[in-house]
């Protein structure tokens, strides 16, 4: 019996052994399609010439020539064009996909040259999961489509090769996440769910929400700052604002279920008529002002709360009005005075103000310029650049953080974090192929065309 069971425990043993090296021996993914000469070496082999099929693992480094690149697949479904004259190590790789769901983790190092990548599960599952660790400062990946680029002299030497096209680095975003606590979500106009980071982009059209132990503070381009409640749910139905033409904004948002705290910016103090917060009880005027308005029970259209349900509004600076959803006036609400509408009762006002415990926005301290300035650049700096093409991406330094979203791109020489006026040439002209286009058919036609350059438009 002694041995039987010694037996059966060195079978179990040695099968765990073998499912433990077949899970370490598993590869993070493999070349799909190279061009020219492409090397790829681990840490105890000599390197080999990495065709077709050829297996990426952790440790490993991929090398590839002047002229030639090599198309990556990994196992999270993230692509990846090693650009030509590149050094990329897999510092470290797990992907664990499960019937419930998939985890992981991912970091390269970006020795030299750039990238071209479309991300997959990993950082889709988790925001903080997957980064690129260069010389000069290291790109947090949010799940997204962007470009890194190290650049030493050679980015505008192919500029200078490319028919001019600097294009105006145009912020997209309405606003950006300055804090968030507890995972924020947004769900965009076509139903696509994202999770949500510090820094991250909101769009016109998302919808934003929050769980019941979490808030988020946003900041838009026109400086107006929200906090948004635990437990809510907020739409950004429009948000158009130019700097020079301030009194032609337009930012108007929907209070679906929850809490708000606001302080508007710009377009409040310049043309109050153009800002406005629909909920289903009523839409609140804001005549430039800092207010607290919280949307629930029969508000949201569920079963009536015990305390303060409907619509309640206090204002602590300025004031606002409530009308009704056809746009008559209720209630006028000045600094210090709450009022309360509940759906087919008329507004009041109350002694009951709302007492929210998360930050009042006008109390944080906001980097305008790093949340959406730009500088002028000439291209020609060394350094690191990144070009977003969708998504979310942050350059890290020991000096702070530059956040990216759609269309964006920016710059670091690893002290100074910048956003570029201009996109140079070298990152909207380049000839690389994405990764997405690598059929065969499709690569080498455009690679044998002579004097044709694939086009990059963010």
């Amino acid at each position: 019996m002694v041995a039987s069971n010694r037996l059966v425990a060195g079978l179990s043993l040695m099968a765990s052994l073998a499912l433990s090296q077949a899970a370490i021996a598993a590869p993070a993914g493999s070349v799909q399609y190279t061009q020219g000469v492409a090397t790829v070496q681990n840490s105890t082999t000599q390197s080999h010439i990495a065709g077709a099929g050829a297996p990426i693992n952790q440790g490993d480094t991929i090398t590839t020539a002047p002229g030639s690149f090599a198309v990556l697949k990994l196992s999270d479904g993230t692509l990846m064009t090693v650009r030509p004259d590149s050094k990329l190590v897999v510092t470290t790789y797990d992907y664990q996909a499960t019937s419930s769901g998939s985890s992981g983790s991912m970091v390269f190092g970006l020795l030299r040259g750039g990238l071209r990548a479309i991300t997959g599960l990993i950082p889709k599952r988790d925001i903080n999961a997957a980064r690129i660790v260069t010389p000069t400062a290291t790109v947090g990946i949010r799940g997204t489509d962007f470009d890194a680029r190290l650049c030493s002299g050679d980015c505008p030497i192919e500029s200078g090769q490319a028919a001019r096209v600097s294009k105006p680095n145009a912020i997209i975003a309405s606003a950006r996440i300055l804090s968030e606590v507890g995972g924020i979500t947004a769900t965009d106009a076509q139903g696509a769910h994202r999770l949500m980071a510090t820094g991250a982009p909101i769009y016109p059209g998302d919808t934003i929400e929050t769980p019941p132990n979490g808030y988020a503070v946003l900041v838009f381009r026109d400086e107006t700052r929200m906090t948004v409640q635990p437990n809510t749910r907020m739409k950004v139905d429009d948000f158009v604002f130019d700097k020079k033409q301030p009194t032609e904004g337009r930012f108007f948002v929907s209070l679906l279920k929850g809490g708000l705290r606001a302080f508007t910016g710009v377009i409040g103090r310049t043309n109050h008529d153009n800002v406005t917060v629909r909920t289903p009880t009523a839409t609140v005027g804001i005549r430039g002002t800092g207010w607290d308005l919280q949307c629930i029970g029969t508000c949201a259209g569920d079963p009536p709360v015990a305390a303060q349900d409907g619509l309640t509004a206090t204002v602590w600076l300025g004031e606002i009005v409530l009308k009704t959803p056809g746009g008559e006036d209720v209630l006028l609400l000045v600094s210090g005075e709450t009022g309360i509408i509940k759906p087919g009762h008329p507004g009041e006002k109350s002694t009951d103000a709302l007492m929210f415990t998360t930050p009042r926005p006008d109390s944080l301290v906001v980097d305008m310029d790093l949340l959406f300035g730009e500088v002028e650049l000439s291209g020609a700096e060394n350094g690191l650049w990144v070009l977003v093409r969708d998504g979310h991406v942050s350059l890290e330094t020991a000096t702070g953080e530059l956040d990216l979203g759609r269309g964006e791109s920016g710059y670091t020489d690893g002290t100074q974090l910048l956003r570029p006026i201009l996109t140079p040439d070298f990152l909207i002209l380049d000839s690389t192929p994405l990764p997405n286009s690598k059929d065969s058919g499709d690569l080498l036609s455009l690679i044998k065309s002579q004097g044709v350059v694939a086009q990059c438009t963010p």
